[in-house]
């Protein structure tokens, strides 16, 4: 504002002296925060942040807010070939057979719920009557769809069985103990699955992080775990921690121990 101390009327132009006073605006900027909940995943697209809530009058100029981080990686050339149309459209070419030989495997048939109660899933279903035991209803159900060709065709490679049915009996008995559940009442297989927790809202961000070269687990297995979290409408982060194995790729913290010494130190 200004103050003028004379108030004559002039016909022509004459010095005078005016008095400015300039205050410093006072606005409320409790209400103001940044644009974005969490940390930008690398698209290839340019991403920004901004402030909102900003009260009137207030004009915000941004350095460096915006960015298109082209990251850091492994040379896939070797599986993936990516080309670029006139359009500029990507397409990408990956090689499914030579990407499985490079990664290899660790496991046959049905993989986790083995034959011979062999694996250290096999134990993790156990309890203090049964240290080992069988729970892949799935391959249950498949025994009792194909039940005579494979009763047929048996020979006892790496089963601990004499004969299919022998074999059979011990899945569906061991099957159905778990669908009967434990002596709290809970389905133990159920309670292995974290989709059945990822609504829960005292789940917090959901990490998938799995090794490219985890040859204990089909890299399909947590691809169809983030197709399912994606479908279910959540927010979570899902990639292939690449040339990593099983177990190695997993980061500080969010490993079971991890989780289970964190849940300890919190007396949950």
């Amino acid at each position: 504002r200004f103050t003028a101390s004379d108030t004559r009327n002039f016909n022509t132009p004459e010095p005078m002296e005016l008095e400015w006073e300039i205050r410093k605006a006072d606005y409320d900027m409790s209400g103001v925060s940044w644009d974005y909940e969490g940390e930008f995943r690398y698209n290839g697209r340019m991403h920004e942040v901004s402030l909102r809530g900003l009260p009137e009058g207030v004009r915000p100029v941004y350095s460096g807010n915006a960015a298109a981080d082209t990251g850091t990686g492994e040379d896939l050339t070797e599986w993936v070939t990516v080309t670029v149309d006139e359009n500029g459209v990507y397409s990408v070419d990956f090689d499914i057979a030579d990407f499985m030989i490079y990664r290899g495997r660790s496991k046959t048939n049905p993989s986790f719920d083995d034959l011979d109660l062999g694996q250290a899933e096999n134990q993790v279903f156990g309890d203090f009557d049964q240290d080992f035991r069988h729970w892949d209803i799935h391959v249950l159900n498949a025994f009792e769809k194909y039940y005579d060709a494979l009763d047929a065709a048996y020979d006892g490679t790496d089963a601990a069985a004499e004969s299919f049915e022998e074999l059979y009996a011990a899945y569906k008995s061991d099957i159905e103990q778990v669908l009967a559940g434990d002596k709290f009442g809970n389905n133990i297989v159920k309670l292995y699955n974290p989709l059945n927790y990822i609504l829960d809202p005292r789940t917090e961000l959901p990490a998938w992080v799995h090794g490219s070269a985890d040859t204990d687990s089909s890299v399909l297995i947590s691809m169809n775990d983030g197709v399912a979290l994606d479908m279910m409408g959540v927010d979570s982060f899902f990639a292939w921690s690449w040339d990593d194995h099983h177990v190695a790729g997993e980061p500080a913290g969010l490993t079971m121990p991890g989780v289970i010494d964190a849940m300890a130190l919190a007396g949950k």
